[in-house]
């Protein structure tokens, strides 16, 4: 057992005079000069501004598009949904505007100021938008409570 242990010793290579190897001579390793790239700015598009609806008992995405003054096509694409969509009372819908009509300007008149309807505008909105009630505006326009506004429609917006 003792030879098989002196044995295995001088093959590891202890108790021998052997010369230590040579390390590796370091050698200098050429850096790169080149700049790091910088990436090309992104275009992000600007989505188009929406608003959103509560469905009511008794909407459809046509009557909805039509009392906002979009396309159903629109409608539908915009949340996502197919032209056999059921609307479940209570369910929130995006309704896009068009970027054009989304900030109409009004003008002035000797009877008060003028506005142009956008889309997603009602007596309602439009009342609360000037402070005005709706039936000044509904006599000043000589509109009754079941009208519906068209996208472009010019109403008068009375002044005190």
């Amino acid at each position: 057992m003792k030879r098989r242990l002196v044995l295995l010793l001088i093959l590891l290579g202890f108790g021998c005079s052997r010369a230590r190897p040579i390390p590796p001579t370091p050698t200098p390793t050429p850096t790169s000069a080149l700049p790091t790239p910088t990436l090309a700015p992104t275009f992000t598009p600007t989505l188009p501004p929406y608003i959103t609806y509560r469905v009511e008992q008794g909407d459809s995405p046509w009557s909805i598009a039509l009392e906002f003054g979009v396309t159903v096509e629109a409608l539908l694409e915009a949340n996502g949904l197919s032209e056999d969509a059921i609307l479940d009372v209570g369910q929130e819908l995006l309704i896009p505007l068009a970027l054009e009509e989304a900030t109409p300007q009004p003008t002035s008149s000797p009877q008060g100021i003028i506005y142009k309807v956008a889309p997603g505008d009602n007596l309602w909105s439009i009342a609360l938008e000037f402070g005005v009630t709706v039936e000044a505006l509904m006599e000043a326009n000589g509109l009754s409570e079941d009208t519906i506004l068209d996208i472009g429609q010019e109403l008068i917006i009375p002044q005190d």
